[in-house]
């Protein structure tokens, strides 16, 4: 089973623009989202309860595709989406867990 979660980077507040007043509270705009995000990926084995693999990657994971592919979410220039498809694979490392590996399709 692998999951994909969106986890805070460490220096997150630096992506953060200006407090605004907003209907339901302060707004803070977020200016730059891959300073802000990133994701954590695990591998859980269901038979064993536990996690067999885990990664962290400061690419923005935010879909699979078929056939086990990962979708990543970039902004450029502008704001100007950039989705970019990566190929996931564990590879074996001393311990209880393994390693994940990102190649770009």
């Amino acid at each position: 089973l692998w999951m994909v979660i969106r986890v805070n980077e460490p220096d997150w507040w630096l992506g953060i623009g200006e407090e605004s007043p907003g209907p339901e509270g302060p707004i803070f705009p977020i200016l730059d989202i891959d300073q802000v995000y990133g994701t954590r990926l695990e591998v859980i084995d269901p038979r064993l309860g536990r996690v067999v693999a885990e990664t962290y990657s400061d690419e923005l994971m935010v879909a699979f595709l078929k056939g086990g592919d990962l979708v990543s979410y970039q902004e450029g220039v502008g704001g100007v989406p950039r989705l970019s498809v990566w190929r996931a694979t564990i590879r074996e490392q001393g311990g209880n867990r393994g390693g994940i590996t990102f190649f770009s399709s």
